[in-house]
């Protein structure tokens, strides 16, 4: 069904591929045309829940194959309400970095011959770029453990001890991050260059420390020490947690 926009005060075009046909567009709230179809994205080849309460208070972001939806991201910031299964990231970096949090999920691009690597990069790089300039800073996702070889390869490090079972899903699951420091390996090291005051590895070590110490009820494992390992891409119709 192509995408009658409907331009609310949170609409924007992010980005447009001439080459491919492809843009990327975002809209916030579940109050608009864009959610209703990413919605419909979300559930192809979906047999779960394809709407959730935090949509109402998340930016939505769609790829677009000149009117159609063919891929969703959905970015939840810590300040504006409660993350997706926030109960098993690490209570301490939830604390430190409150107003920089956010996390990521409902990944999805389907329904196109265009799926690759290139697009699943636009659609990324477009969506923290946007953050950045809502002065997020740090993402925390959660994923099914057969991707994380994905994830590794585009940046995200794993959150050592942070294996858990999906509620929803069931999988097998485990907790990643994303700094947006300049000096961190990632395919989003250029659009970090002009943030101000990056957090660092040695800021998430540092926070662990105070809080552990202050705080017992604080489960904060070590972040693991891993570089981004050439991997092939999992598959065409790509679903994140």
């Amino acid at each position: 069904m192509p995408l009658v926009a409907e331009e609310s005060r949170g609409y924007q075009v992010l980005a447009k591929d001439w080459e491919t046909g492809l843009k990327v567009v975002r809209d916030f709230g579940d109050q608009n045309s864009l959610y209703e179809h990413l919605v419909d994205v979300r559930g192809r080849g979906n047999s779960g829940p394809v709407q959730f309460p935090f949509d109402a208070y998340s930016y939505h972001y769609g790829l677009l194959d000149g009117e159609l939806a063919v891929g969703t991201l959905t970015v939840t910031r810590l300040v504006d309400g409660i993350l997706d299964c926030q109960s098993i990231y690490p209570s301490c970096i939830l604390k430190s970095f409150h107003q920089e949090v956010f996390t990521t999920c409902k990944f999805r691009i389907s329904g196109t011959g265009k799926s690759s690597f290139r697009t699943l990069r636009m659609m990324l790089r477009h969506a923290w770029r946007d953050q950045i300039v809502q002065g997020s800073r740090l993402v925390l996702i959660n994923a099914d453990q057969k991707l994380v070889p994905f994830y590794k390869r585009i940046g995200f490090e794993v959150i050592q001890d942070s294996e858990f079972v999906h509620p929803l899903l069931g999988t097998a699951s485990i907790c990643l991050l994303m700094r947006a420091d300049p000096n961190s390996r990632s395919f989003f090291s250029d659009l970090f260059e002009k943030v101000e005051q990056p957090i660092t590895a040695a800021d998430i070590a540092r926070c662990h420390d105070i809080h552990q110490s202050a705080d017992d009820d604080c489960q904060s494992p070590p972040i693991a020490n891993v570089g981004i390992h050439s991997h092939p891409f999992p598959s065409r119709h790509f679903q994140g947690a």
